[in-house]
């Protein structure tokens, strides 16, 4: 498995704190995930069969955080040319099919700030195929993060101060509570076409 990349710092960051966070959680994990993935290879014998331009798992039944929504959103607005916008601001408006509207001509859109049920999924061996009852049929074959990852993630994220947390101790309890999950919405429950139009308007308004 290939080192992620470091973390670059994002001009961004300057006014919007909560950014930061989001940005070194998901660093976090993905440096956690490298030494985890690469680790199971070994005991494994065998490789991750997941490979760019693989969208089996690609779905739009993926719950994403607050924070992780703003910074699709973010992303979104800030990030993609006004043609790409304008291709995937149709598929976002469209009816739910099932697979991720942010995926377009088979890659992610919003790659760098992809949701963390997305980093988190492997499947070891043959790469899974559309439709594959994996969990039910293979199960073994699937990835699963140690919980001291997926909590040093959690940790950060509660570091925003929408969660109201102020130490450390509250923040591992608030975890173990399950608390990271609660206000999570279905990706297809999300306004994206109005929240994103929106950044990006202010963002044009203020290069104006």
């Amino acid at each position: 498995m290939d080192d992620p990349p470091a973390r670059s710092r994002e001009p961004d960051e300057d006014d919007q704190p909560w950014l930061t966070i989001l940005l070194d959680a998901l660093h976090i994990l993905d440096q956690g995930l490298h030494h985890e993935v690469s680790s199971q290879e070994q005991q494994r014998g065998d490789r991750v069969g997941c490979h760019a331009g693989c969208t089996a798992c690609c779905q739009s039944n993926v719950r994403l955080r607050p924070l992780e929504i703003e910074g699709i959103a973010w992303y979104a607005s800030t990030r993609l040319d006004d043609a790409t916008w304008g291709r995937l601001r149709v598929r976002l408006g469209g009816p739910d099919d099932g697979t991720c509207p942010f995926l377009l001509d088979g890659q992610c859109s919003v790659r760098p700030v992809r949701p963390i049920t997305c980093r988190t999924f492997f499947v070891f061996g043959e790469p899974c195929k559309a439709g594959e009852r994996l969990f039910q049929l293979r199960s073994r074959d699937i990835f699963d993060p140690s919980d001291a990852l997926l909590e040093r993630t959690a940790l950060r994220l509660f570091d925003d101060e929408s969660f109201g947390l102020e130490d450390e101790p509250a923040k591992r309890a608030a975890y173990h509570a399950g608390r990271m999950y609660r206000s999570a919405l279905g990706m297809p429950d999300v306004d994206w076409v109005a929240t994103i139009d929106s950044l990006r308007d202010a963002a044009h308004g203020d290069e104006g």
